[in-house]
């Protein structure tokens, strides 16, 4: 393939080679631009190159037919933002491209059916003054691909039911024995006891009474941590500082692990923008992850646990990193299972909260953890859309 230095070095020199030559390199170079096109007009991905400023120079079959599926019309020319609508449009109209980097997303088009589409901006740059001469972008049909995620999603989530369901049984049962003796022992006591009230021994009395009371106190909470961890809630948003939330869990936390001589330390991005949240119910989550990192560290061996922030254009992030005693890598999957726990007396339902928190945010919660060095929970938020700009009128 004759290279860019190559075909500059010909033409500078035209005048010194001969016609056969010349033709030979043009019949090469017109081989493999047909060879390329067939290759194109072949990939089930939409291939488009534009100018720095969005006007189409080139795309393939692919994605002319994703792009205007009802029309043949040609497009190139065109600015790709005339052309564009919904998602598609808003993603390519609020970005500023960075000619240093990929940038990708997920848009919908809604034609000739809905689809799924992943979006990938390459930018190519100027081999010598390595400024933005073109932006090549890729849309692949993901839809397939995500259906199959929610499917799997979905058998997850009967299956963590289905473990709830035997967890929240299990806990049941056990208060429920301890009412039915003590039940059993008012009876008892009341039938010895007819027509003859004195004979009534009132501190056992009262003591089973304070068991049916405690008991039922039990059941209480149980049935709270099952609804609050399963029953889906509507998250209420208004704009917050992450900042401020964290600040908040950790002064509210601090007095416990002062006590078990853990350090809480924190690293803030003070330029962290605020998003929208719900304020209660993302503090719960931020408190249960802080929480359950200080208990993994040993009172004994000492420790410490940092909550940092940063934000890039993928969202605004939360993480928490623990010295604790880690996790092991088969049971990576599992933190998140209802009645999953390691701890003594723990319940299993924190960290499922903090899922279901975490996703009805539309973000997600990473986990990374080795035995004996610690565990790094990390949260990522999505940012408040950016404006569209405006379209030049033409």
């Amino acid at each position: 393939m004759p290279t860019r230095e190559f075909v500059e070095k010909l033409v500078s020199n035209l005048n010194k080679v001969d016609s056969p030559e010349i033709e030979r390199v043009l019949r090469r170079l017109v081989q493999q631009k047909h060879f390329f096109e067939i290759v194109l007009a072949n990939m089930a991905e939409g291939i488009l190159v534009t100018d720095p400023q969005l006007t189409l120079v080139y795309l393939n079959p692919r994605a002319h037919e994703m792009l205007t599926p009802h029309s043949r019309r040609p497009l190139e020319g065109k600015s790709l933002l005339s052309v564009a609508k919904g998602e598609l449009f808003e993603f390519l109209a609020r970005k500023e491209f960075d000619p240093s980097k990929t940038t990708t997303g997920e848009v919908i088009l809604e034609e000739p059916e809905p689809a799924i589409c992943s979006i990938s901006v390459y930018p190519i740059l100027d081999d010598r003054s390595r400024r933005l001469v073109s932006l090549l972008m890729i849309l692949r049909d993901i839809s397939d691909i995500r259906r199959e995620e929610a499917q799997r999603k979905q058998i997850e989530k009967l299956s963590s039911l289905s473990a709830l369901t035997a967890g929240v049984a299990h806990d049941i049962r056990n208060p429920l024995n301890a009412l039915h003796i003590h039940v059993q022992m008012l009876k008892a006591m009341l039938n010895n006891a007819k027509g003859e009230a004195n004979k009534i021994d009132v501190p056992r009395l009262e003591k089973s009474v304070d068991v049916v009371e405690e008991e039922i106190k039990r059941l209480d909470k149980i049935i709270e941590r099952f609804l609050s961890a399963v029953r889906p809630t509507r998250p209420v948003m208004e704009l917050a500082s992450i900042n401020d939330l964290i600040r908040q869990t950790m002064e509210t936390l601090r007095p416990e692990f002062e006590a078990a001589m853990t350090e809480l330390k924190s690293e803030l991005d003070p330029e962290l923008p605020r998003i929208p949240v719900d304020i209660e119910q993302l503090k719960r989550a931020i408190f249960n992850v802080i929480k359950n990192a200080g208990e993994s560290i040993d009172p004994k061996l000492g420790g410490s646990v940092t909550v940092r922030t940063w934000f890039n254009d993928s969202g605004v992030h939360i993480e928490v990193e623990d010295t604790g005693s880690g996790i092991a890598r088969e049971n990576l999957g599992l933190i998140f299972e209802p009645y999953y726990t390691t701890k003594f007396g723990g319940t299993g339902l924190g960290l499922m909260n903090v899922y279901r928190i975490v996703d009805e945010h539309h973000g997600n919660i990473h986990v990374d953890s080795e035995i004996g060095r610690g565990t790094i929970f990390t949260i990522s938020l999505p940012l408040i859309t950016k404006p569209v700009k405006l379209l030049e009128e033409n």
